[in-house]
């Protein structure tokens, strides 16, 4: 299989080429380098796009949270220029509507779809693993929680000595340190992102799973493949759920964790699929 990405993406830092990392990592491309068509346009998340050739197929990788830039494309004309040969554009925070299942299409002949999700790029998949033990915590709530709705989490969690949070809502852990917390989780409880215009994928989604840790989520996200509440995960719909996870077997949502990590989230999963889905959209 042929993978051609943007000259010199080892030395570039972001969300997209984060992927592109993985991707060339995988050992399931031939990969080589190509200067791809670019153009940039104040005021857009222009770092938030670029442009990979899949078995010959271009393909517009476009990693930010809203309908930008894939949106200012469409109306500035690139698409009908410097990116007139895009055959299908795949959009991480995809979800079912009208702009990406109708009117984007309609409007370039292009094809919007969904397919896998990125870490942190200073994240070490995979450094720990899950074990079956008595653990310190229930879960743990750190990062940027001041946003979105996530407030009440937070809140709820602050209450009760076995969950490990920041009542600033926005404190972290050194690398070192968050690993720790984690290996002393029973759950990895995993926050939506944004409301408007926007799936509410998480990046802890594959860096959770590539610890198998089972996850604890309050939204159902959107993927080509199957990730359903009460199977792959635990589906949280409000603060005090969070105190049901005490009662809830993680075992079977351990195995599901390594099951999404595998197929779908790793280096060699996400590659596969990759490839499996510009077979089937273009």
């Amino acid at each position: 299989m042929k993978l051609m990405l943007q000259k010199g993406f080892r030395t570039y830092n972001g969300w997209n080429w984060t992927l592109c990392k993985m991707l060339a990592d995988s050992g399931i491309f031939k990969v080589s380098e190509f200067d791809f068509p670019y153009k940039n346009l104040p005021g857009v998340r222009n770092g938030n796009w670029c442009t990979i050739e899949v078995n010959g197929v271009r393909v517009g990788l476009d990693t930010w949270d809203t309908w930008d830039p894939s949106c200012n494309y469409l109306s500035n004309g690139l698409f009908n220029t410097v990116l007139k040969d895009i055959k299908l554009i795949i959009k991480i925070q995809y979800y079912k509507c009208d702009y990406w299942d109708k009117t984007f299409p309609e409007k370039t002949g292009i094809k919007v779809i969904p397919w896998t999700v990125m870490p942190c790029h200073h994240f070490e998949l995979g450094k720990i693993k899950w074990q079956n033990k008595k653990h310190k915590y229930i879960g743990s709530i750190t990062g940027r929680n001041n946003r979105f709705g996530r407030q009440p989490w937070v809140n709820e969690a602050s209450k009760h000595a076995d969950f490990y949070t920041k009542t600033d809502y926005v404190s972290t852990d050194s690398q070192d340190d968050f690993f720790n917390i984690l290996s002393e989780c029973k759950w990895g409880i995993i926050l939506k992102g944004k409301t408007r215009n926007h799936d509410g994928k998480n990046r802890r989604e594959i860096e959770f799973t590539s610890l198998h840790i089972p996850l604890a989520m309050t939204y159902v996200p959107t993927y080509p493949f199957e990730m359903t509440p009460g199977k792959h995960f635990v589906l949280m719909k409000e603060p005090a759920d969070l105190l049901k996870l005490r009662n809830i077997d993680p075992l079977p949502y351990v195995e599901a964790s390594k099951q999404l990590y595998n197929d779908y989230f790793s280096p060699v999963g996400m590659s596969n699929l990759l490839i499996k889905l510009v077979k089937e959209n273009t």
